[in-house]
């Protein structure tokens, strides 16, 4: 991949991400492809590389292929089990909702008294937990070598804010370093000291609504 820089990687994710734009990384002709890199160039005002086109097609087409096999399991889990955990039941929504790469971090953090109400894919190249409250402690976390090592083999990017940690990725990373690179960081975020908290949002709530029994 080319050396663009990371403002100009959110500057194209910003001009493409539309739903059309979308259809087109995940699914379009080469001539859509090649007409959406153009298109992009002229936006930008700088030349866009057909290798970074084709790196967000990858990206698109792994998120989209996470998202459907995540609704599967949601759809067997509707018929076959519906009743929620009490892990599930705090967090709004059944654990087969979460991407597969990012769910065990979703709940080793919930372990850990953080509250989370999105996770996964946020855009392309971005990979995301955020909380419902801002989180002091995390001001302070450093990561370990390993974590560092681990990052700096895939090639990709760390953050950690008080309201949502994760990393930026500069390649195609399989499921399995994703899934490692957030079971690392779960890990070594601190326990916040504190019981399990009830996720607030509003589709969180009426879900633990349709499974209270009236």
């Amino acid at each position: 991949m080319p050396h663009e820089s990371l403002n100009q990687m959110k500057k194209e994710e910003d001009k493409l991400d539309s739903l059309e734009v979308i259809r087109i990384l995940e699914s379009g002709t080469d001539d859509e492809l090649e007409k959406l890199r153009f298109l992009a160039g002229q936006e930008l005002g700088a030349p866009v590389s057909k290798e970074f086109v084709l790196f967000r097609r990858a990206l698109a087409q792994q998120k989209r292929r996470l998202v459907g096999e995540g609704d599967e399991e949601m759809r067997l889990r509707e018929q076959i089990d519906p009743k929620a955990t009490d892990t599930e039941l705090q967090l709004g929504v059944y654990k087969e909702h979460l991407e597969k790469p990012v769910r065990n971090a979703v709940l080793r953090l919930r372990e850990k008294g953080y509250s989370s109400f999105e996770s996964g894919f946020q855009g392309l190249e971005k990979q995301n937990i955020t909380f419902e409250t801002p989180i002091p402690e995390l001001e302070r976390f450093s990561p370990s070598e390993q974590l560092k090592n681990k990052l700096n083999d895939a090639g990709a990017r760390l953050f950690v804010q008080s309201n949502s940690v994760g990393f930026v990725v500069t390649r195609l990373l399989s499921d399995e370093i994703l899934t490692d690179l957030w079971d690392t960081l779960a890990t070594e975020l601190p326990s916040l000291q504190k019981p399990q908290p009830l996720t607030q949002i509003p589709t969180a709530i009426r879900f633990r609504e349709k499974q209270t029994p009236r």
